[in-house]
């Protein structure tokens, strides 16, 4: 069977799990890339007897130039003709809404010199802000490459996208040389030469990046820099002409393949949110009060749930000692297995509730908020927006919390982060303050009637947590010294409803 291994690539939020799930059918397979801990998923797709796709859902990113572990990972799967994952056709996601600043990512790609299709995603976003565009247009603007519309949650455009990664891979592509900023003509003649690369341009994302490369061995790096000191070029520089540059080309794409045939309005309903959610004061208001709600709810609405398992193992219980007569088997299935499942199970529901609310923030697009929310004071103690998103995960598990770390660029803010991720109180957790709460704190109503004491007490203990790990930050931002530079790049999502 041919197996087609095919790339999955684009800006975070663009919708790029919800794609790779409908391909493949949730057919996935997890693993982490060779050398780090992050993870690796994978699925495959039949098309017909003879043909299989091979999914790969490399981590997003804004750019090929890699600034930090997520983005390093997927240029080295891209760059590197040897890597394991490395793709036979790279699928680019691009939100068909917001194509301008997709298009810098795509171009990118295409200079790779891979064989490219280009997946436009939330066309009927696109279609809602009065944009039309002209496929076959963007087709030639764009080297040929193949573009299809699709709508990933609703599943539409599917086929058509297999369909064009087979065309795309049975088919030879132009592969025009581009626009390098001023470097000498030699200089990436050379580096493509000693490593053995595809193009110049590869070669000219490598000198910029090679450090943090794990592909290249200690001596290729050692060449490299080597080169880069004889050569003593500012590659800042010429990273941020190329940048300018692609953008005025993509200047002229946009205004020969896009057409408004009306405008979009100046309020959605996600700027009129944001007013409120993302003030400088109501926005801590508002999430104090998720806060509280989330664990009013744990205690209030899982009371009934854990109330009917309670019935149910004592139902079991006596049913099975009416049923036994005395003895060690009547003991061991009463006293041992029941009674060991009832405190495990009982404490299911309220897991539960605290997995869903955080998923639910999630999928809303509000926890894109808490990290902007709160940057201002989390870069005070060390940490930046970035690390809301493992703290918040800490309440769940500190495992995945710790490896969600790995998105954030500056190693110091990135260790800070892993070091007070257990701190914050996990689901492991709930059990043992459940049960000190309603030994010590009584189930009583407090204003008006509408919060419930042993909720609040829970709520002190979460916030206690998270208090600790703002002091640990403090004393760790002091000891843990680093000269790199702190960056903070978010793109609020517009807010849709959970994928229930």
């Amino acid at each position: 069977m041919n197996k087609i291994k095919v790339a999955l690539v684009g800006n975070p939020n663009i919708g790029k799990t919800s794609l790779f799930n409908a391909l493949t059918g949730l057919n996935q397979k997890v693993g982490n890339f060779a050398g780090v801990t992050i993870e690796k998923r994978s699925g495959f797709v039949k098309i017909d007897a003879q043909t299989q796709l091979e999914i790969i859902d490399l981590p997003g990113t804004y750019s090929i130039a890699p600034k930090s572990l997520d983005e390093q990972i997927v240029f080295d799967v891209l760059a590197d003709a040897n890597n394991e994952s490395h793709p036979d056709v790279v699928v680019m996601l691009a939100d068909a809404s917001n194509l301008k600043r997709n298009l810098l990512f795509i171009t990118q790609i295409i200079d790779l010199h891979l064989p490219v299709v280009l997946c436009l995603n939330m066309i009927d976003v696109a279609h809602k802000n009065g944009l039309i565009i002209h496929y076959l247009d963007l087709e030639k603007e764009l080297n040929g490459i193949k573009v299809v519309a699709t709508n990933a949650r609703k599943q539409q455009g599917i086929e058509d996208l297999k369909q064009a990664i087979l065309q795309t891979y049975r088919k030879d592509f132009d592969k025009q040389e581009v626009f390098i900023a001023d470097t000498p003509p030699n200089l990436l003649a050379d580096v493509r030469q000693r490593l053995g690369l595809a193009n110049e341009y590869t070669a000219f994302q490598i000198l910029q990046s090679f450090e943090t490369a794990m592909w290249l061995s200690a001596e290729q790096k050692n060449e490299l820099r080597a080169i880069n000191a004889q050569s003593n070029i500012d590659f800042g520089k010429l990273h941020a002409l190329e940048t300018i540059n692609r953008y005025q080309r993509i200047a002229g794409i946009m205004s020969r393949t896009i057409q408004r045939i009306s405008e979009p309005p100046k309020q959605t309903i996600t700027k009129r949110i944001d007013k409120i959610l993302t003030h400088h004061f109501w926005g801590y208001v508002f999430f104090l009060m998720i806060l509280t709600l989330m664990f009013q709810a744990i205690y209030n609405w899982a009371t009934y749930p854990m109330d009917l398992i309670e019935l149910s193992f004592n139902t079991v219980g006596a049913f099975i000692g009416e049923l036994l007569p005395d003895g060690w088997l009547k003991s061991l299935l009463i006293n041992g297995i029941l009674a060991g499942l009832s405190g495990v199970v009982i404490f299911l529901p309220q897991i539960i509730l605290l997995f869903a609310f955080l998923a639910i923030l999630e999928d809303t697009g509000y926890m894109a908020r808490v990290s902007f929310l709160m940057d201002n004071f989390l870069k005070r103690i060390g940490l930046n927006g970035k690390s809301v998103v493992p703290l918040m995960s800490g309440l769940a598990c500190a495992v995945p919390a710790i490896m969600a770390t790995r998105n954030i660029g500056s190693w110091k803010e990135r260790l800070i982060t892993i070091l007070v991720v257990p701190l914050m109180s996990c689901s492991a957790r709930l059990p043992v303050y459940t049960l000190l709460i309603s030994l010590v704190i009584p189930d009583i109503k407090i204003i008006g009637g509408f919060f419930n004491l042993q909720g609040l007490v829970l709520m002190g203990f979460y916030l206690l947590g998270f208090l600790m790990a703002i002091v640990a930050s403090l004393v760790m931002q002091r000891i843990i010294i680093s000269k790199q530079m702190s960056f903070f790049v978010l793109e609020l999502p517009v807010y849709r409803s959970p994928r229930w």
